[in-house]
């Protein structure tokens, strides 16, 4: 399995960022929708999704325990309150 390095991951996912805002653009929220940000990374974008959605909810899921832990400590639960984290194998995921 390949170990992510969170902080050069960070620094090198202008591409990603620039895809996900593309498509958070067109999303039409109520700001009580559920969230599933499947591959987070660094959770840079699922933090700015959880703004969209301050009645609802997000999770991010990455199966990378390294990019898990950079999230959290880099995202305070005070500043986004229906924001969580979760390391998972989405290939193991199952619907609640």
């Amino acid at each position: 399995m390949y170990l992510w390095n969170p902080s050069d991951y960070e620094r090198n996912s202008s591409a990603q960022e620039r895809a996900a805002d593309a498509v958070i653009a067109r999303l039409n929220l109520r700001g009580d929708g559920h969230i599933l940000d499947i591959g987070c990374g660094d959770c840079k974008i699922t933090a700015r999704m959880a703004a969209l959605v301050p009645r609802g909810g997000i999770t991010g899921v990455d199966s990378s325990s390294e990019m898990i832990d950079f999230a959290a400590k880099r995202i305070q639960s005070a500043e986004c309150p229906c924001l969580r984290f979760e390391r998972a194998d989405i290939r193991c995921l199952t619907h609640r």
